[in-house]
């Protein structure tokens, strides 16, 4: 059986039907941010804490520390949940805390911050841990 025949007016029309269609689609995809735009932000649940590690990478006389040297239990709270405190004192982004040793689940961040204009992406170490593995909260204060 032979594919009926399409006059020059119903191909016409065809064609404009599907150059509107493919102008419709790019439209909406013009219309959506692309995948550079977005990132990931990590909000801990409850009372746990998204900690970013302190790490000296040199010791008092110069020399460089490797990764698996470092002891690690120096933090900054990058952030926490709702329900974050720690024997009644209100932990807050920004503090650094004492952790306890191999405490949470450990994760890379990407912490975004400006230069120059442009956003750059820092990659940290960081772990997320409930609230009751922080042992201190560190405090600095003058003379």
């Amino acid at each position: 059986m032979d594919a009926p025949k399409l006059t020059a007016e119903q191909r016409a029309a065809f064609q404009t039907e599907l150059d509107r269609k493919a102008a419709a689609q790019r439209e909406r995809l013009a219309a959506k941010p692309s995948v550079d735009e977005f990132y990931d932000v990590l909000k801990p649940l409850g009372s746990r804490v998204l900690l970013l590690w302190i790490t000296d990478e040199r010791t008092k006389g110069g020399l460089h520390v490797p990764d698996q040297a470092q002891e690690r239990t120096r933090a900054e709270i990058y952030s926490c949940g709702p329900q974050a405190t720690v024997e009644g004192v209100e932990i807050k982004p920004g503090d650094i805390v004492l952790v306890a040793s191999y405490a949470g689940r450990k994760l890379s961040v990407e912490i975004p911050r400006e230069v120059e204009g442009a956003t750059v992406y820092d990659k940290r170490e960081g772990q997320i841990v409930p609230a009751e593995y922080i042992e201190a909260v560190i405090e600095r204060r003058c003379k």
